[in-house]
């Protein structure tokens, strides 16, 4: 029976082939996943540095980084516009102890209490007008109060 005896073999051989095969495959792909986590730490160990180097010389940059500084800046300016303008479109202004959304004229944070703080307030809305129902100010283009709906009367 050497005919059995010789296709058995080769199911044999070609079985420890595919499992050795299965395992490179499986091999590599961990292997893969490991390298790929390796050049995470080490974009992210870039990234820290950026930023350490950002923050410790944003002020006085080597000549070389300071176009890439000043594109930060510049970025980071817009940020701060793009969010101002969020908050006004969503009527809200973010509290400075919580960080929590409040609507814009609020006194006082309805999630922890603090008041508001009034100092970034906008120039247009001090020099406002008070709304003679509730007392908020606002700015005197308003036709109505934006706290609780009275009618403004024309400056």
């Amino acid at each position: 029976m050497p005919l059995f005896d010789d296709i058995g073999k080769k199911i044999k051989q070609t079985s420890q082939e595919a499992t050795q095969k299965a395992k490179n495959v499986t091999t590599t792909m961990k292997l893969s996943s490991m390298i790929s986590d390796e050049e995470k730490r080490i974009n992210n160990s870039f990234s820290q540095i950026g930023k350490l180097y950002f923050e410790t010389y944003k002020n006085n940059p080597q000549q070389i980084f300071a176009e890439l500084i000043a594109g930060i800046n510049d970025s980071k300016a817009k940020i701060t516009s793009y969010s101002e303008q969020i908050k006004q479109i969503k009527g809200v202004a973010r509290c400075p102890k919580c960080g929590n959304e409040v609507t814009l004229n609020a006194s006082f944070c309805c999630f922890c209490g603090s008041p508001m703080c009034t100092s970034s307030i906008d120039a247009s809305i001090e020099n406002g007008v008070l709304c003679e129902k509730c007392g908020v100010r606002m700015t005197a283009d308003k036709l109505f109060c934006t706290n609780c709906g009275n009618k403004m009367k024309p400056t």
